[in-house]
């Protein structure tokens, strides 16, 4: 028998069920765009295939290898939490899964900032959620990155710091440090926003419990795992800080990114001055983060926390301006509108990307590479045998079910400890291993532009002149080539 429901409770469920709708259809097009683009072991960077590499290693050895055995540029949070899926599920589609989550939760809270920061309604805060979760950056250059769980910390920071949620700000102030020391900017931003509202003194003591916590984080982790806190130190502090810059990229980087996001600053401008003064800072720690990109190493991944700002202040500024029923103003709203469609159409991979090259679409990477990623592993598998060290880019050593050197799997870091060490050898166990690698005779080494450009003498000291090259694919982001010995 079926029983009607009371009045006061349809009335109670009514808001419940309209509230959700919209966070569900977010959840729907973020499902959506991930069965568009799949989910593989695609080359996305040279770093995400490290680490990567770096928590398959850790999830059999245990996670004491970690600042141990393998030297890691990273800090900590990131890697545990892939180590963590990699011990459930050896593979690297189980890790990219984990990071579409991580996405998925990124759009949600997109469209949380939108609505309750911004003032926007439901359909233009699903839209801004969808422009996040489809951008040109987060697409094609973030993939196992600290910036991966940096971006939805900074939407989080944003929510407390509006809101008044002293002890949420604290724990996210200090949880961020535990996956990117870029994390930095936003803790000054937050300090001032706090300092501004209410006071040094109160500013002061968050701070100082926030930095307690990280620190707290940190022990825990070194004490849990067996960590030499001096290593950890001395990797991803002294090492870091000794890793060269690249100027010369500079303009280059920046002409890419107007380039990516045109359509999303065209219209940023009004919806800026919308903004509240504590979004405004976080956006500008966020936009700061350009800065990084001079360090050797460092390219797009750092400006992710900054792409769904960006995205609430286009869809903010599009608003605005409609409103103002000017054609030519409306004109412009739609060419942009029509130019974030091309974007998003321009990096799903495929033909699509194909029929829109850059920079008419965004895809200045192709990153529907999964057939060449197979074929570089094979050739690396077909000239090496399984008990065979290669010195290759670590994913396809993964994909290729072959091992690297031993403790060589961050390439840069060993490169960087090598630059900060110079004959202080005691520094850090490490410090002479980059040399040691390169010495080695392997079945495979794999020749990355990447590599080549942090360290020139690379072709040099791995003896390839004596080897056969095998294989070379010159389009990136996969841009390598092989040498086998037999």
């Amino acid at each position: 028998m079926r029983f009607p429901m009371t009045g006061p409770a349809r009335g109670q469920l009514g808001p419940h069920v309209r509230a959700a709708v919209a966070p569900a259809l977010v959840l729907v097009l973020a499902a959506a765009w991930t069965l568009l683009r799949g989910i593989d072991h695609r080359f996305i960077s040279f770093s995400d295939g490290v680490y990567m590499y770096t928590a398959s290693v850790a999830a059999s050895h245990g996670l004491h290898e970690l600042y141990r055995g393998i030297a890691v540029s990273l800090p900590p949070g990131t890697l545990i939490g892939a180590t963590l899926v990699w011990k459930i599920s050896p593979h690297i589609e189980s890790i990219r899964l984990a990071l579409v989550l991580v996405s998925a939760v990124t759009a949600l809270l997109t469209y949380r900032v939108a609505r309750t920061l911004f003032g926007l309604g439901v359909a233009a805060s699903v839209v801004a959620a969808l422009v996040a979760l489809t951008g040109p950056v987060h697409a094609q250059f973030v993939g196992l990155e600290g910036e991966t769980f940096v971006t939805p910390l900074a939407l989080g920071l944003a929510i407390a710091l509006e809101r008044r949620r002293d002890a949420v700000c604290l724990a996210i102030l200090g949880l961020g440090f535990l996956f990117k020391l870029t994390w930095l900017p936003f803790f000054a931003a937050a300090m001032v926003v706090l300092a501004l509202r209410s006071g040094w003194r109160r500013t002061l003591v968050i701070g100082a419990g926030a930095v307690i916590f990280a620190f707290a984080l940190y022990a825990l982790a070194v004490w849990r795992f067996d960590w030499s806190a001096k290593q950890v130190a001395v990797q991803l502090l002294y090492a870091q800080s000794n890793s060269g810059f690249q100027f010369g990229v500079a303009v280059g980087i920046v002409a890419a990114v107007l380039a990516m996001w045109w359509p999303l600053l065209l219209l940023a401008a009004p919806g800026w001055h919308g903004a509240g003064t504590s979004v405004r800072v976080v956006i500008g720690a966020a936009a700061a983060c350009i800065l990084f990109t001079v360090k050797q190493g460092t390219f797009f991944n750092v400006l992710d926390p900054l792409e769904p700002f960006l995205a609430i202040l286009a869809v903010t500024g599009a608003c605005l301006l409609w409103e103002r029923n000017r054609p030519r103003i409306r004109a412009v709203v739609l060419l942009c509108a029509l130019g974030v469609a091309v974007h998003i159409v321009s990096v799903t991979g495929g033909p699509s990307a194909r029929a829109l090259p850059f920079p008419l679409g965004a895809a200045l990477v192709d990153t529907d590479n999964e057939k060449q990623v197979d074929r570089v592993a094979a050739a690396v598998a077909a000239h090496s045998r399984p008990d065979e060290p290669v010195l290759v880019s670590p994913l396809f050593a993964l994909v290729g079910d072959r091992s690297e050197p031993t403790q060589a799997v961050d390439w840069f870091i060993l490169r960087s400890l090598e630059r900060s060490c110079g004959s202080r050898t005691d520094l850090d166990p490490h410090c002479a291993d980059w040399d040691r690698v390169k010495a080695g005779r392997y079945a495979v080494v794999g020749v990355d532009s990447n590599v080549v450009s942090f360290d020139p003498s690379f072709r040099r000291d791995t003896g390839i002149v004596t080897l056969t090259r095998i294989l070379k694919i010159d389009k990136p982001p996969i841009k390598t080539e092989l040498y086998a010995g037999r």
